[in-house]
């Protein structure tokens, strides 16, 4: 029953190889001769001015999840219209767009209809959350925690 899944192993070993290969044979054959020019932060053709250790506001973390939630929800639609084009075309198009899949018949383009209902609904939800949060506002009010505030002062 394993020797069903030895090319796949093998496969795997060459693909690995292939990767490690070449990464272990040029670190021993680079040169190493590091000096401050080589071991200085590169930003740009810029000369690096003050520390890389700044925070930045989670604001740009929250946008940024929040495009990304939405751009998989863009990227979902495209297929799923496609698809749900060929449902409602008849059984003809799924039969010519599934190209010999098993239970084309028995497909239904109401299904497919109801289940991306209940998926833009969940992502609306999402929406409407993160929009009564304010995460969607870029200028916030500024908040500063108390301990922060008690260092202040002292």
């Amino acid at each position: 029953m394993y020797e069903n899944y030895a090319h796949v192993l093998i496969f795997a070993l060459v693909a690995v190889g292939v990767v490690v290969a070449p990464l272990i044979l040029f670190a021993l054959i680079r040169p190493v001769r590091p000096d401050a020019e080589k071991l200085s932060a590169y930003e740009c053709g810029e000369r690096v001015v003050g520390t890389p250790w700044i925070q930045f506001n989670i604001r740009y973390y929250l946008v940024c999840l929040v495009f990304l939630v939405f751009e998989v929800e863009i990227l979902l639609l495209f297929p799923w219209a496609l698809v749900y084009g060929a449902f409602i075309g008849g059984p003809e198009q799924v039969e010519a767009l599934a190209q010999g899949a098993a239970n084309t018949s028995e497909a239904s383009g109401g299904m497919a209809f109801v289940a991306m209902f209940i998926f833009m609904v969940i992502l609306a939800v999402g929406l409407a959350y993160d929009w009564g949060k304010g995460y969607l506002e870029w200028e916030t009010e500024i908040t500063t925690s108390p301990e922060i505030e008690e260092k202040e002062v002292a």
